[in-house]
């Protein structure tokens, strides 16, 4: 059985999947209703919303409707997600894992530890952020991307509750909010709309969707035609094309 760890606020969901694809949750019913449940977007039938699109004429589209049966986008913490994308400007996911992971044990509460005895932290809130010290920063090593978290915590340090307001703007006023933010451009902005507010008709362009127009659509690569939905069709092609290539 694979397992895993997932630390959301103050919780740490440990799951585990069998060969069979039977995902199993160690938590209450209480937190699976109250967090986990939001945070994996199982009130949205995903199924329902594959076999409307009918994608008949896309051959590619439709491949990777199939390979990615079981994609969810999930609900992450507004505040957490916007860090974790700051912070993957060019980094892979390793690098942006120790990046993250070093902003906990620096500033967060220890939680609990894994199997194999290793502390798993809490992720500091942007008021913890904005304490830090010039040695705390050292030890993390975010190098460039350091002016920009050190930027966004002290905008959200006196008002930390701001990004959960933002639950109430439309795409367009999100997408400029979060445009304000320095170091956050349209790629993080539509991150973190797809991943933190769950509006699926942002779709994130990075190298693998340009890859994927030129490659299958001939550099025509329009996902708007897919509205309400862009932002979920190109995690179905996201995927299936890492997939392809083997990454």
């Amino acid at each position: 059985m694979d397992s895993y760890r997932l630390p959301v606020q103050d919780r740490v969901l440990f799951l585990g999947q069998d060969r069979e694809g039977r995902v199993y949750m160690d938590c209450s019913f209480e937190d699976f209703d109250r967090i986990w449940s939001p945070y994996f977007d199982l009130d949205r039938d995903y199924r329902t919303i594959r076999e409307g699109l009918n994608p008949k004429t896309d051959p590619f589209l439709a491949q990777a409707l199939e390979s990615g049966k079981g994609i969810r986008i999930l609900r992450q913490n507004p505040w957490e997600c916007l860090v974790s994308f700051i912070l993957s400007q060019r980094k892979n996911i390793p690098a942006i894992q120790k990046a993250v992971e070093g902003l906990a044990q620096e500033g967060g509460d220890l939680l609990t530890h894994d199997g194999e005895g290793r502390p798993i932290y809490r992720f500091p809130g942007p008021q913890e952020i904005h304490t830090f010290s010039e040695e705390s920063f050292h030890r993390i090593r975010l190098g460039y991307r350091e002016k920009y978290i050190r930027k966004l915590a002290g905008d959200l340090a006196p008002d930390p509750q701001l990004l959960e307001s933002f639950h109430r703007l439309t795409d367009q006023e999100l997408m400029d909010r979060l445009l304000l933010f320095y170091g956050v451009g349209i790629k993080i902005a539509s991150c973190v709309g797809l991943f933190a507010y769950g509006r699926l008709d942002l779709a994130p362009i990075d190298v693998w969707m340009e890859r994927v127009s030129r490659d299958y659509y001939g550099g025509n690569m329009d996902l708007s035609t897919y509205s309400p939905y862009a932002g979920l069709i190109q995690q179905y092609l996201f995927y299936h094309v890492r997939q392809i290539r083997g990454v």
